[in-house]
This record gives C-alpha cells, sequence and structure tokens, in this order.
C-alpha cells in the first residue's frame, strides 16, 4: 500500500491527490524503511556483495602484481630494440669515416650486417676490399668500431709522425688484447706518452736491450729445457701403449706447443730455481688457459656488458693473483737488495729482476704489474707461429732435407745476438708468417681525437686506423707469385746468405708492427722459434694426422691456427 502510493507520486495522474509537504517525509522515511535494508543488515549485505563480484584481496594484490609484471617486461623489450637501433645508427652512420671507400653493404642496417660478417669471415671480406681499393685508404666496420685500413707507404710514414695523444698505439694494443678485462685491477693503464710512457720504456730497455744481449749466455739452459719439454709432451703415459698408428703418438698441437713455450719462457721470466717448481708451472699454465678461454667470450661482448663479463669470463681472476703474488714476491726481492737466486742464474738474471732494476717506480706492486704484462703479452705469439711453421713443414716435404741438414749443422751451436744463425729455417719461417700471420691487421691505432689526414679522410674518435697485412704481404704488385708458398724466398741461394731476416720489419712485411716502434721482443721470439723447430726436425718425424683438415679459423681480427689440429710423432732413428 505504501509502495502504491509511493510510485503513484511519480506516475502523471491527474486525478491522484498530491500529498502534503507535512505527509511527505513520514511517507519517504516509511518507504524507506520497507524497501531498503535496515542499517544494520547494510553492512552485511555489502559485504556478501563484495564477496560474490570482487576477489579477495590476496587476490587482487597478486592480480595487480602481475599487470605490471606483464607491462614492465614489454616495456624493456621495447627499450632493447630502441637502443640497439640508436647503437646501429650511432655506429654505423653517426661514427662512420668519410671521404674514405666504405666496404660495406649500403644504410647503416648492411653496415652492421657486414660487421656481423667480419666475425666469421673477414679474411674474404678484407681481401676483396683491399683488391678494390687499388692501394687506396678503405674502411670496414666491425662490431665494436670502424677500421680504416692503409696500405700506401707515404701515408704510413705520416702516421707515423703523429703524436701517440691523436693516434695512440698502445691504447689500441690494450683494446685489442682485452688487458682491462683479462687483466683487471692489475692492468697498467695506457699512458698515450709513446716513447716516453714509463711502461714502454721499461719494455724496450728489459726486452730489446737486455734479453736480447743475455740470450747467448742463455741459449743451453733454453735447448736443454725445450729437449726435456719436447720429450713429455711427445712420450706415451707408462700405463699406455701406442698401437693404433705403430710407434706414432698422436699430439694435439696448441696445447701441446703453449706448454713447450711456457716452460721455456718461465726460464726467461723468472729464472731457473722458480722455473723448476712444478706449481709455479701449474699456476702461470692455468693463467694462459684462463685467458684463452676468456678471449672468444670478451670479443664478442659488448663493450659496455666487459666490466661485468669480463670478471665472470676470468673466473674472477683467481690464477691471475696467483701469478702475480709471484712476481711482486721477486720483485721485492729485487728492490730490497736480495737475490734468492745464486750461481750461473744470478749472474745472467731473468726478465722479472730486470724490470725491477731499470723501472723508476719504486712500489713493488706497480712495478709486478709491468712484468705481469709482460707475462701475458708474450704468452700466445710464439705457439701460434710454431704451429703454422709445422703444418708448412708437414704440407712442403720438398723442404725437409734442406732443413734437417742446416738443423744438424747448428745443433750444438749458440744462439748469438746479432740473430744470424740458420738462414734457410729463418726464411722458412718468414714465409709462413707471410702467408699466415695470425691477426689480418697490423699496427693498429685508436683515435683519441677526430682525426683527418692529409689526404682529406675523416675518422672520428674511438675507431681504428691499421695496416692490412693479411693482404698486403699477398700482394703479387709487391710479391712475385705471392699466393705460393716459397720456403727459401729470403736466401740468396749462391751464397746461402739471408737477403732480410725474420726480425727486419719493414713496410712490405708489417708482421712485427710499425718501423719506428716494432716489437722489441721480436729477436727473442725467432731465437725460441728456431730451437724448437730445430729440435723437432732433427730428433722427430712428424705428420699430419688428418692432412685435409682446416689449418686455421678465422674469428673477427684474429686469424687462429686450427686449436683441434693433431700431428703425429715419433722419434728418428737417427735423433738423439
Amino acid at each position: 500500500m505504501y509502495v502504491e502510493t509511493f510510485c503513484e507520486q511519480f506516475v502523471p495522474a491527474p486525478l491522484v491527490a498530491q500529498p502534503s509537504i507535512s505527509n511527505l517525509s513520514s511517507v519517504q522515511m516509511t518507504v524507506a524503511s520497507t524497501v531498503l535494508p535496515s542499517t544494520s543488515n547494510l553492512s552485511s549485505v555489502q559485504m556478501t556483495v563484495a564477496s560474490t563480484v570482487l576477489p579477495s584481496t590476496s587476490n587482487l594484490s597478486f592480480a595487480t602484481a602481475s599487470h605490471d609484471l606483464h607491462w614492465r617486461w614489454y616495456y624493456i623489450i621495447y627499450l632493447l630494440l630502441a637502443w640497439q637501433i640508436a647503437a646501429v645508427f650511432w655506429k654505423f652512420w653517426w661514427k662512420a669515416p668519410s671521404n674514405v671507400t666504405i666496404a660495406a653493404y649500403p644504410t647503416p642496417l648492411g653496415r652492421w650486417l657486414t660487421a656481423l660478417r667480419m666475425i666469421v669471415d673477414s679474411e674474404t671480406l678484407l681481401q676483396k676490399a683491399y683488391d678494390s681499393s687499388h692501394g687506396k685508404p678503405f674502411a670496414i666496420p666491425m662490431t665494436d668500431r670502424w677500421i680504416v685500413f692503409v696500405s700506401d707507404r707515404d701515408q704510413l710514414k705520416q702516421l707515423e709522425c703523429e703524436p701517440e695523444s691523436l693516434l695512440s698505439m698502445e691504447e689500441a694494443l690494450h683494446e685489442l688484447a682485452f688487458t682491462e678485462p683479462i687483466l683487471g685491477h692489475l692492468q697498467v693503464p695506457p699512458e698515450h706518452k709513446g716513447p716516453k710512457s714509463e711502461a714502454f720504456r721499461v719494455m724496450i730497455g728489459v726486452l730489446k736491450n737486455k734479453l736480447r744481449s743475455n740470450v747467448p749466455a742463455m741459449s743451453n739452459a733454453f735447448q736443454m729445457r725445450i729437449r726435456d719439454a719436447v720429450a713429455l709432451e711427445v712420450t706415451p703415459p707408462n700405463d699406455k701403449c701406442v698401437q693404433d698408428h705403430g710407434d706414432w703418438q698422436k699430439v694435439r698441437l696448441m696445447p701441446a706447443l703453449l706448454r713447450i713455450f711456457t716452460r721455456v719462457n718461465l726460464l726467461a721470466f723468472i729464472g731457473e730455481d722458480q722455473a723448476d717448481r712444478l706449481e709455479v708451472y701449474d699456476n702461470v699454465m692455468s693463467f694462459f688457459w684462463s685467458c684463452a678461454k676468456a678471449f672468444p667470450i670478451l670479443n664478442l661482448t659488448p663493450g659496455f656488458l666487459l666490466p661485468l663479463i669480463g670478471p665472470i669470463a676470468m673466473g674472477w681472476g683467481v690464477t691471475r693473483h696467483k701469478v702475480y703474488d709471484l712476481l711482486l714476491w721477486l720483485t721485492c726481492q729485487t728492490l730490497e737488495g736480495e737475490d734468492s737466486c745464486d750461481g750461473k742464474t744470478q749472474a745472467q738474471g731473468h726478465i722479472t729482476q730486470w724490470t725491477a732494476e731499470m723501472t723508476r717506480l719504486q712500489d713493488a706492486a706497480a712495478v709486478a704489474k709491468v712484468t705481469l704484462g709482460l707475462l701475458f703479452a708474450s704468452a700466445f705469439q710464439v705457439p701460434m707461429i710454431a704451429q703454422f711453421c709445422i703444418y708448412s713443414f708437414c704440407k712442403h716435404p720438398e723442404y725437409h732435407e734442406r732443413l734437417r741438414a742446416e738443423a744438424e749443422e747448428c745443433k750444438d751451436a749458440s744462439f748469438g745476438s746479432l740473430n744470424q744463425e740458420m738462414p734457410y729455417l729463418d726464411s722458412f719461417v718468414k714465409e709462413t708468417a707471410r702467408l699466415s700471420p695470425g691477426p689480418i691487421l697490423s699496427a693498429p691505432r685508436t683515435v683519441m681525437a677526430p682525426y683527418t689526414s692529409s689526404d682529406g679522410y675523416h675518422v672520428p674518435t674511438g675507431n681504428w686506423l691499421a695496416i692490412p697485412q693479411l693482404s698486403l704481404m699477398r700482394d703479387e704488385s709487391i710479391w712475385p707469385r705471392a699466393a705460393a708458398f716459397e720456403g727459401f724466398r729470403f736466401v740468396d741461394e749462391k751464397n746461402g746468405t739471408s737477403e732480410t731476416r725474420l726480425t727486419h720489419p719493414s713496410y712490405e712485411f708489417p708482421f712485427w708492427g710499425s718501423i719506428r716502434h716494432a716489437c722489441p721482443a721480436r729477436f727473442y721470439v725467432s731465437v725460441v722459434m728456431k730451437m724448437i723447430l730445430s729440435h723437432l726436425i732433427v730428433d722427430y718425424e712428424f705428420k699430419l694426422a688428418d692432412p685435409t683438415g682446416r689449418p686455421y679459423l678465422t674469428f673477427g681480427k684474429t686469424r687462429l691456427p686450427n686449436p683441434f689440429m693433431t700431428i703425429l710423432v715419433r722419434k728418428r732413428s737417427g735423433g738423439n
């Protein structure tokens, strides 16, 4: 009845009488009490509806978090895509050299694809660019920077005259070897002073002067250590019989050569007493293996991630610190005037001792860092060249007789500091280095400030200028029959002397870097290389386990000898 009365107020019926104002409030209150629930029941009704329609509080927070997480992941993906696109345009368009031939696909995207291809096929792309440039500079993009390749003699002379603060070879070598992530806080940072920097001065004094002048006195010790190290590698374990290939022993070249050279190199770096300690050898080898494993990882890591990935790739520097602690102890012994070595080794000294004596630094920790850098820099070059030489020896048996005869003549000879011994083996090694130099480039220089050459090409900061040595040393206009391997190319056959030596740098043979700042350890490398190879040639027979196997792998800026290459070795009947 009350509801009908309430409804009639909203239905336009002229016959229905309107209630008075005094009665209106009472009617509304009556209707409200009839239609609406009471105040006591209102909260229970609201809770019932809420529990039916809405999720619980816990479900509500989970749904909100899932919703935010879903969008956050989308934002991260969009951000990464935007960053990659911006990086491609920044590096391959804005930072690109100008007024120079660009050896890459067109557009920034095409240049980025060229940089990716350079990781696995740099040799082919470099050769095509070199052939089409006709001696003029050309630029190729890499994933980390642009490289402007220069091969003209006059232009190379101009680059050598530029100050280190503008074109820094020291900075480029650090970047090429990844010394910052490899050595971490034990790295000696580049000073960009060229020959005036302390590290450069010590390196020249120790490696070029001290070590070279002591090679004749250390020659016999080197040869004895080589014989022992090779015997350890080619002698089968006591519990293993070699039956698969008669009396041939199967040896994987790369790790074997690294172990052989490390045993010899430790004699020069830390002296005989410390080099004979098995613990020291194991620590150094563990450090070198850590470096070898980290190289490919760091090569593919974007620059901004190197501070994060570097320590992980190096195993948090555990092996590095063990080697550094030994060098630090030896350095302290020298600086304090105490030498634990005695006898002949004390008179000759070693690289760690000479570094401490020659440096102006008084802090033993700083001196030990310099020595650690030298040890790291010397680790892999000799094993790489030696593997390429052994491969060439196996593939070219026509040179065996002459090389063996020369090695027999010089078997008991002492190698002198003038580096005039064994011209035929020296030529054989140099010809191998000409065709298989390792890095595809030489003498890199980092552009420290925007650089414009006298020829007009412009290179922005952070890029490299370098020599395309892999292509230059195969240029038919420079080298007759450049593609052919001629082992005695550098020997005067009439009098049996060298026309040029392996250690002689030139603009046509940039294997050792620039003319003004050629590798100061090249004399020591040449001597040890010929000692190892001549011992193998005289005392052993060896051949490739797989003659059709690929001799090298191209990876970015480096042409590496195949780490899986295996040879078969046995003692010669006439060997000692």
